[in-house]
């Protein structure tokens, strides 16, 4: 196996603890659809769950739609997203945002087994959680979606995106010379 960046997820902890997670989330609904709960009762076992989930990934469950997760992607994809453990502060060189910014852009996570392939296309967020937690004055969201400029519809390319993160200015700040450049 080739040797991951330290700021690229642990996923051998997640795929340790993934199938803990999803049969948390599974009792849980099978909890539901089988009694019918007072509001008390669902409330203490959504706490429960939260709870369970909490003590064994260290993460705030409050984030997570733990009882809504059919109105999302599934819950399966759910359990990975929970299963995967937070990011946390680098000193990223202007590569390795590269790095980031192409993973999240292109979709591109370089999965290197089964269970990552399983949820290759679910590493987003970490990153947008790496980038938030990095760069706290420069990361943006909107640097990643379509913008409507006029009548046409654009996305930044990676070398914009790296260099205004990197900058550690305000999106505000590259918003009008990146839409000027764009076609604005």
């Amino acid at each position: 196996m080739k040797h991951r960046p330290a700021y690229y997820p642990d996923t051998d902890f997640s795929q340790k603890i993934y199938p803990k997670v999803l049969v948390y989330l599974q009792d849980f609904e099978k909890l539901n659809d089988t009694y019918s709960l007072t509001e008390q009762e669902f409330e203490n076992a959504y706490q429960a769950l939260a709870k369970s989930l909490q003590d064994l990934t260290k993460k705030e469950m409050g984030n997570y739609p733990l009882w809504e997760w059919w109105e999302g992607e599934g819950i399966e994809v759910l359990a990975f997203r929970i299963s995967l453990p937070n990011p946390t502060i680098y000193q990223l060189n202007q590569d390795e945002l590269r790095d980031i910014v192409d993973i999240i852009q292109n979709n591109n996570y370089p999965c290197q087994n089964e269970f990552e392939n399983q949820f290759c296309g679910y590493f987003d967020k970490y990153f947008h959680q790496l980038l938030a937690l990095n760069f706290p004055k420069s990361y943006e969201y909107d640097y990643f979606l379509r913008h409507c400029i006029g009548e046409k519809y654009i996305e930044f390319n990676i070398d914009d995106i790296v260099e205004c993160i990197f900058s550690n200015k305000p999106y505000q700040y590259h918003k009008t010379t990146l839409f000027k450049k764009y076609g604005a």
